[in-house]
C-alpha cells in the first residue's frame, strides 16, 4: 500500500499502524524555494528541484538518501520520475508499504497512472498549525518570520493547494483526515486503521485571525472541492 501524506496530515500516526513502511523516502525531493536549507534536518540530503520537478535526474545525494530510507536504489542516469515508477512496481514486488510525503506535489500519481494510492488530506488550518509546531517543523519556517506570518502562510499555502490538487485530480481513495471512518469505508487496509484515529484532533486559538483569512483565501478552489464549509 502506498499512502500520500505531507506533514501535519497525520502522517506520524499512520506510521505506527502500517508495518513494513519506509518513511517519505521521497522527501529528498524538494521544490527550490524550500526555506531553512541550511536547517541540519536537511543540509547535505535534500535535491532541490526547479520547475521541471521529476523530470530532473537523482543527485547523488538524492540516491544516497533515498537508498538509506528505503533500500530501494536509483539510477542516477534516468530521471526522477522513471526512478519513482520503478520504485513502486519494486514496493509490489517486497510486498511493502510505503508513506510518501512529498510526491503529489510534483503530480506523481496522476502522471503516471498510479493505481491504488490512499491520498490523506486535511484542513490546511489544523494541518498548517501542527506542522509547524516548535516540536515538529517551526524551524523550517523560522526564515520566514515563523508561523505567524504572512510569508510563511504562502509558503504553506502553496504546497497544500499542489498537493490538494493532485488528490482531487486522481479522484478516487482521497481520505480526509477529520473524517476518516467515512472515507475508509472502501479502502479494507484502512479501515482497521480507521477505527483508533483521532479524527476530531483541531488547532485552533494558534494562527492570528487575519492569517487564517488569508490561508483561506489562497486555498479556496481546492478547499471546497473536499469540504462543505470552513469551520469544520
Amino acid at each position: 500500500m502506498i499512502v500520500s501524506a505531507f506533514g501535519g496530515f497525520g502522517s506520524s500516526f499512520l506510521l505506527t499502524k502500517i508495518k513494513p513502511c519506509d518513511v517519505r523516502p521521497d522527501i529528498t525531493f524538494l521544490p527550490d524555494y524550500w526555506p531553512s536549507k541550511d536547517h541540519p534536518k536537511v543540509l547535505g540530503k535534500i535535491q532541490y528541484l526547479d520547475d521541471l520537478g521529476y523530470v530532473n535526474k537523482p543527485s547523488d545525494v538524492a540516491v544516497r538518501e533515498f537508498r538509506r530510507r528505503s533500500s530501494f536504489s536509483m539510477d542516477a542516469d534516468v530521471s526522477i520520475d522513471e526512478n519513482l515508477v520503478r520504485y513502486v512496481h519494486w514496493l509490489k514486488v517486497k510486498k511493502k508499504s510505503s508513506l510518501l510525503g512529498i510526491s503529489s506535489y510534483w503530480g506523481f500519481f496522476s502522471r503516471n497512472e498510479v493505481k491504488g494510492v490512499v491520498h490523506l488530506v486535511r484542513h490546511p488550518l489544523h494541518s498548517y498549525c501542527s506542522w509547524t509546531k516548535k516540536t515538529r517543523h517551526g524551524d523550517y519556517v523560522r526564515s520566514l518570520g515563523g508561523m505567524n506570518t504572512e510569508a510563511s502562510v504562502r509558503f504553506y499555502a502553496r504546497i497544500w493547494k499542489r498537493i490538494a490538487g493532485e488528490a482531487l485530480q486522481v479522484g478516487s481513495r482521497v481520505v480526509r483526515f477529520e473524517f476518516m471512518v467515512k472515507d475508509c469505508k472502501s479502502i479494507s487496509r484502512m479501515r482497521s486503521i480507521a477505527k483508533v484515529w483521532k479524527s476530531g484532533k483541531r488547532n485552533r486559538g494558534i494562527l492570528r485571525r487575519d492569517l487564517e483569512e488569508l490561508l483561506h483565501e489562497l486555498v479556496h478552489d481546492e478547499y471546497y472541492q473536499l469540504y462543505h464549509k470552513w469551520g469544520i
